[in-house]
């Protein structure tokens, strides 16, 4: 899976002071493989299209065991946000995007792949259309705040 943000509502960089992604997992593995699936930034690009080398590099690692043996949302922990954060404050432009990917890796040789999940019946897991990214923003500078 692949989702594209358009990188927007943010005028420079330096605003952003945290940084996440959300996906909702909706199924779960049905086999006994041993296969972690990671999440990653993938790149940006002044193009909205998603092209197939998303689905082959392994890009930027946010986080590992993004999944749960449960459906429901799914976030970065601690150590993925800050390094959202940290690649997007390095790679912002407004009007561009920015893609997400998870990836599935096999646990028993550590090869990145999309393409040897064994056959059968609930072997995959499933995750909604619709993810988030979430920013954090530093006010405006310039901005006064008033406490009383």
């Amino acid at each position: 899976m692949v989702w594209g943000f358009e990188m927007t509502g943010v005028g420079y960089a330096q605003r952003i002071a945290g940084a996440n992604f959300s996906v909702e997992q909706t199924g779960v593995g049905g086999g006994s493989y041993s296969y972690d699936i990671e999440a990653h930034v993938i790149r940006t690009s002044s193009s909205s299209a998603i092209v197939a080398s998303d689905y082959e590099t392994s890009a930027s690692l946010l986080m590992t065991n993004f999944v749960e043996s449960t459906t429901g949302t799914r976030t970065l922990d601690a150590a993925g946000t800050m390094a959202l954060t940290s690649y997007l404050q390095d790679n912002w432009k407004k009007g561009e995007y920015a893609f997400i990917g998870l990836k599935a890796r096999d646990n028993t040789d550590g090869d990145l792949t999309i393409d040897s999940f064994p056959n059968g019946s609930n072997d995959f897991y499933s995750f909604g259309a619709a993810a988030k990214l979430i920013l954090l923003l530093h006010p405006p500078l310039g901005t006064w705040f008033s406490v009383r």
